[in-house]
This record gives structure tokens, C-alpha cells and sequence, in this order.
């Protein structure tokens, strides 16, 4: 949460069931609330400028031919800052 109060556009990508989590976490910790999307959705942040990336329970994108692999990495490839997260120790 740190590294997305750093950026002006932070993304988060997480699935649906973790949003209210970020958004708690945020809101606990005094911090700005990121703009927070799924994996499927990824394709609708191209366009934007977006200078931290999240990926919260990355293991979601591990197919290489799924749409979302591909949305993720091309929105990835035009980050500066990217930080992928898994829930596997």
C-alpha cells in the first residue's frame, strides 16, 4: 500500500474477493485508496497512465494464451514500477 501512495496512478489487479481488503487496509492505514481492477479487466487500463502496478494473487495469470496474461503483461511492459504478489509461500 506504501509503494501505491508513491505513484499518482497506481493500479492494484486482485481478484474481485480481495478488493474490500485493499480498500480496508488503505482506509486503516490512512492511506489513499488505489484504483483497483481484476485480471479480466486489465485491457481497459491500457490507455491509461498508470506508474505502479500491483498483482496481487498473480498465480491468475500463468497461462500465457489467456487474454488477461497478455492485458497484464502489455500494461506491465508500460510501468515503471510493477510488484507482482502470490499467495503460495
Amino acid at each position: 500500500l506504501l509503494l501505491c501512495s508513491l505513484g499518482q496512478n497506481p493500479l492494484v489487479l486482485a481478484p474481485r474477493y480481495l478488493h474490500p481488503v485493499w480498500k480496508a487496509e488503505a482506509v486503516k492505514w490512512g492511506l489513499p485508496v488505489p484504483n483497483i481492477s481484476t485480471y479480466a479487466s486489465a485491457h481497459k487500463w491500457l490507455d491509461k497512465n498508470i506508474d505502479v502496478l500491483i498483482c496481487d494473487e498473480s498465480l491468475l495469470i500463468s497461462n500465457p494464451d489467456a487474454k488477461r496474461t497478455k492485458s497484464t503483461q502489455q500494461l506491465a511492459k508500460n510501468t515503471p514500477v510493477v510488484l507482482a504478489m502470490t499467495g503460495t509461500p
